[in-house]
C-alpha cells in the first residue's frame, strides 16, 4: 500500500469519526477503505518523460546552482564591506566625539576668583598670601 494511500485513508477515516458516522478507529479505517476502495490507487501511476527531457532538467538545474553558488558568494562580499562601513561609520562617530569632548581654548581661562574667601581646609585666602606682603618692592 502506498503511503499517499494510507494518508488519504487516514484523513477520511478522522473525517468519518469527526462527523459521527463511525463510532470506533477500526470501522473508521473500514468505511474509509470501502469508501475509497481499490479504485483509487493511484501509487503505480508515473508520469512519462522522455530521456532529453531529463537531461534537459539536469542542465538546468547545474545551471541554477552555479548561479545560487554566486550570489551567496557576492551575498558574502556585500556583507563583508557592509560591517567594514558600520565600523569605519562607528570610528567617525567616535573621532567626532572626541574632538567634541576636547575643550577649547576659552575653557582653559581662569575664572575670577572672589581673592578674600578661603580657599583651602586651614581658611587661609589668597589676600592673605600675597606676593606683596612678603615682598618689598620699593617705597612705601
Amino acid at each position: 500500500m502506498d503511503i499517499n494511500k494510507v494518508q488519504k485513508l487516514n484523513d477520511m477515516a478522522l473525517n468519518l469519526k469527526r462527523h459521527n458516522i463511525v463510532y470506533s478507529k477500526e470501522d473508521a479505517l473500514q468505511q474509509a477503505e470501502n469508501i475509497y476502495g481499490s479504485d483509487n490507487d493511484f501509487s503505480h501511476e508515473t508520469v512519462p518523460q522522455h530521456e532529453n527531457e531529463l537531461d534537459d532538467l539536469r542542465k538546468e538545474v547545474r545551471k541554477l546552482s552555479f548561479a545560487m553558488q554566486n550570489l551567496l558568494g557576492d551575498m558574502k562580499d556585500v556583507k563583508m564591506k557592509t560591517v567594514q562601513l558600520e565600523k569605519e561609520l562607528n570610528d567617525a562617530r567616535v573621532g567626532q566625539r572626541r574632538v567634541a569632548d576636547i575643550p577649547s581654548v576659552a575653557d582653559y581661562e581662569a575664572p575670577k576668583k572672589d581673592l578674600s574667601k578661603p580657599i583651602d581646609r586651614n581658611n587661609i585666602a589668597p589676600s592673605d598670601v600675597s606676593v606683596e606682603k612678603f615682598f618689598y618692592f620699593g617705597q612705601r
